[in-house]
C-alpha cells in the first residue's frame, strides 16, 4: 500500500476491487475531512428522517443533497478501479489509438474520474458538482450518469 501522491491520507490499494465496508469507510473519511458537507448532509437527514431508528424507502427522494453526497463518494472512490470487459462493436479511433472491432476494452473508470478535463477541482470531494451536472447535460434519474462517459469511450 502507497500514499496517494495529492491526498497523502489517503491509501491507494491498486489491483483490488472493494467491498461495501470499504466504501463506507472511504465516505466516512471524505466526511470528517470535509467537516461542511457533514453538517449540511446530517442536517438534512435530521430535518428528513427525525427521530426513526432507520430511513425509509420513502425518505429517498426527500434526500437530495445526502444522494450528492453518495454520489461524490463513488466518483471519488469507485468500487472497482476499471469497468467489466467491453466489446468493441466496430473500428474506432480513440485518443489516437485505433480500436479494431470486437476488440476487449477495459475502461479505467478511476482515471475517468478524477479527469481535470471531465471534472473541475477532480481531486477535491465536492458533492455540489453533481448540482451543476443535474441542470446540464448529464440529467439522469440514476447513479448510472457517472459511468456515462466510460461508456462513450468504450464504445466509440
Amino acid at each position: 500500500m502507497q500514499p496517494h501522491p495529492r491526498r497523502p491520507h489517503l491509501v491507494v490499494r491498486s489491483g483490488e476491487n472493494r467491498k461495501r465496508s470499504d466504501i463506507t469507510e472511504f465516505g466516512m473519511l471524505e466526511l470528517v475531512l470535509n467537516p461542511r458537507v457533514m453538517k449540511k448532509a446530517q442536517e438534512e437527514v435530521r430535518r428528513v428522517v427525525g427521530r426513526k431508528l432507520m430511513a425509509e424507502d420513502s425518505d429517498i427522494a426527500n434526500l437530495p443533497y445526502l444522494n450528492l453526497v453518495v454520489k461524490e463518494i463513488f466518483r471519488l472512490h469507485p468500487p472497482a478501479p476499471l469497468s467489466v470487459p467491453h466489446e468493441s462493436f466496430k473500428d474506432a479511433n480513440i485518443c489516437g489509438y485505433h480500436i479494431p472491432a470486437k476488440t476487449a476494452v477495459l475502461i479505467n473508470l478511476w482515471a475517468i474520474m478524477r479527469d481535470p478535463g471531465l471534472w473541475k477541482d477532480p481531486d477535491v470531494f465536492w458533492p455540489e458538482r453533481f448540482e451543476e451536472r443535474i441542470s446540464s447535460t448529464w440529467a439522469r434519474t440514476s447513479s448510472t450518469y457517472l459511468f456515462h462517459r466510460a461508456a462513450e469511450f468504450a464504445l466509440g
